[in-house]
C-alpha cells in the first residue's frame, strides 16, 4: 500500500455536478498540475469521470499500463493491438540482428 502511495500523482474532487465545484476545479486544476499532480473531477451523482478514475487507479494497482478486461472503445483495443505487435515485431528483429 505505500509503494502504491508513492507512486499516486493523481487527486479526485467530487460533486462535479455542482457548479461551484466545477469553477473551483477550474481554479485549482493548474496549480496540481505544477506540483504534477493529476487533479480530477468526479460525481457519484451523475457518474462523471468516475470510469476513468477507476480506469487510473486499476491501472496504478495492477502496475498494467493498459487495461485488458474492462469494456474499452474499439478504437482503444485496435490501438493496442496495433503497438503490441508493433512492439513485438522490433523484438524479434532485435534478437535476429545478435
Amino acid at each position: 500500500l505505500v509503494k502504491v502511495a508513492e507512486k499516486c500523482k493523481s487527486q479526485a474532487m467530487t460533486k462535479a455536478d455542482l457548479p461551484e465545484v466545477q469553477e473551483a476545479y477550474a481554479k485549482l486544476r493548474p496549480k496540481f498540475a505544477k506540483k504534477k499532480i493529476d487533479l480530477k473531477l468526479v460525481s457519484s451523482a451523475t457518474g462523471a469521470g468516475v470510469r476513468a478514475l477507476a480506469i487510473d487507479l486499476y491501472k496504478l494497482v495492477t502496475g498494467k499500463g493498459r487495461i485488458e478486461d474492462w469494456d474499452v472503445p474499439v478504437e482503444t483495443v485496435k490501438a493496442n493491438a496495433k503497438a503490441e505487435a508493433n512492439a513485438e515485431a522490433k523484438a524479434k528483429a532485435k534478437l535476429k540482428a545478435k
